[in-house]
């Protein structure tokens, strides 16, 4: 595991890191991009199998998390669980409500009322999309039992992850 966890920091450190662009908000002179990073080689599966290693003790029913940041790392997450033998609903809240078909802002299946859930993302900076997430899934009469929440970076912010840990 420790082989593993070398591997995909590395990776992230080369391909995820972006240096000389400013990030949206215009503070720093360069922005990590895990979702970039996730996409590009094999790393992919790496950190599925390393975050169903940290969350699998917490016997999680439902993964969930917000558009493209999450699906992905959510997908590689079920995939090794499943080779496990675990069963795993995902539910992504989309940034909006699609314009047609269903209409939908949540999409994955109806989940039993306090479903054990691990709320995954790319990063976190302030936890603004978790808190978001929350309101818009509860919105949809969906109650998540949030157990852990599982991230492949976290910036380690007050207003982020410590604020979570106090909550």
């Amino acid at each position: 595991m420790e082989n593993d966890l070398k591997t995909l920091k590395k990776h992230l450190l080369n391909h995820g890191i972006v240096f000389g662009q400013h990030s949206p908000s215009r503070r720093a002179s360069f922005m990590v991009d895990t979702r970039q990073a996730l996409l590009k080689g094999s790393v992919l599966n790496l950190a599925g199998k390393l975050l169903w290693k940290r969350i699998k003790k917490y016997d999680p029913e439902v993964l969930y998390g917000g558009g493209y940041g999450s699906i992905n790392v959510m997908l590689a997450i079920k995939v090794q669980a499943e080779l496990e033998g675990y069963s795993l609903d995902v539910i992504v809240c989309r940034d909006r409500r699609k314009d047609r078909n269903r209409r939908r802002r949540i999409e994955g299946p109806d989940t039993r009322i306090n479903a054990r859930a691990v709320y995954v993302d790319d990063l976190m900076n302030h936890g603004n999309g978790f808190r978001s997430i929350q309101r818009e899934i509860l919105g949809e009469g969906r109650i998540l039992n949030t157990v852990a929440v599982a991230l492949v970076f976290d910036f380690w912010t007050w207003s982020g992850t410590r604020r979570l840990e106090v909550t």
